[in-house]
Parts: C-alpha cells; structure tokens; sequence
C-alpha cells in the first residue's frame, strides 16, 4: 500500500511527509534520516540557507493527527521509537508519556535510574526495615537517605521492582 503524503512547509520549501514515517523532496526522493543518539529518527531539512532539525514521529503526527486537546508531545504506542507510522503514534501529555515510557520498561527505574540514590538490595533492606518496626530516622541515618525516601520506598512509591513481595 503507497502511504499517504501530506505537504509540510518549511521557510517556503515543500516537504512531503509520508503516513509511513518517511519525509520526502517534492522529486519524491526521501529525505536522508540519521538517529539523533537517543534513538528517535530526525531529519535536517534545507531552505533558503536555514536548515533545522526535525523528529520524524512529530512531523507525522503534525501532519497526520488531530490533536484537539493541544496536547504537547507524541508517543510511540508500542515503544519503538524508529517506527514512526501514524498508526502507532499518539499526541499525550508528559505525564502519559512519562507513565506509557514506565509500564512498557522504557524508561529506567528503581536502581537502575539515573537519580537513584540505593542499589536494589539497599532498596529491599530499606523496605523490610520500615515494615519490621524500625523507626524512619534510624533507617535515614543508616543509609543517609531522606525521610522522604524511606517512606516512598515503604509504600511502594519508588523502588517497586526491588520492593516486590
């Protein structure tokens, strides 16, 4: 099936996107995609001696989605951030993004965060203390964490996969 093309302008030079996720020349030939280094595909495009970088999965949903609610970004429904087909892309707010990037395992958590502050088994140790009656403050001196911490790990609020039962 030939996908479907929709015009996008950029600084009065004609761009097709394709329902496929390919971004084209008006002589139909694509325009070369390179990976921006977080995975997503990006295209620089030309005209009039500006060029700008652009995702393909915004430019598809751009031209392709309706996005009623004004809703700020787009997400790739099943998790692959190179398939940009319409068809698997979604507009959403940061916190469903964030979230959908969460459930699918996408995002790293726990432990494995860039912000955490505990490996997996001082996470589990943290938990079970809590739950065995010892108090916060001798488990935040313990492991020079906050109150905060302890308590988010107690109930599950952080740390889920190292606190599982």
């Amino acid at each position: 099936m030939t996908a479907r093309k929709k015009i996008f302008n950029f600084n009065n030079k004609k761009y097709y996107v394709t329902s496929d996720g390919f971004v084209e020349f008006e002589n139909k030939k694509r325009v070369k995609a390179f990976d921006n280094g977080r995975g997503y595909k990006v295209v620089s495009l030309h005209s009039n001696g500006k060029r700008k970088n652009f995702y393909i999965h915004r430019l598809v949903a751009i031209c392709f989605l309706d996005n009623p609610y004004n809703l700020p970004e787009v997400n790739h429904i099943n998790g692959k951030k190179k398939d940009n087909r319409v068809e698997n892309l979604e507009w959403v707010s940061r916190k469903r993004n964030v979230q959908h990037a969460l459930e699918k395992g996408l995002a790293p958590s726990g432990s494995k965060s860039f912000h955490a502050n505990l490996t997996s088994e001082q996470a589990r140790l943290v938990f079970k203390a809590y739950h065995a009656g010892i108090p916060a403050i001798e488990i935040m001196k313990a492991f020079n964490i906050s109150r905060h911490t302890v308590l988010d790990i107690a109930k599950k609020a952080t740390y889920k996969l190292e606190t599982k039962d």
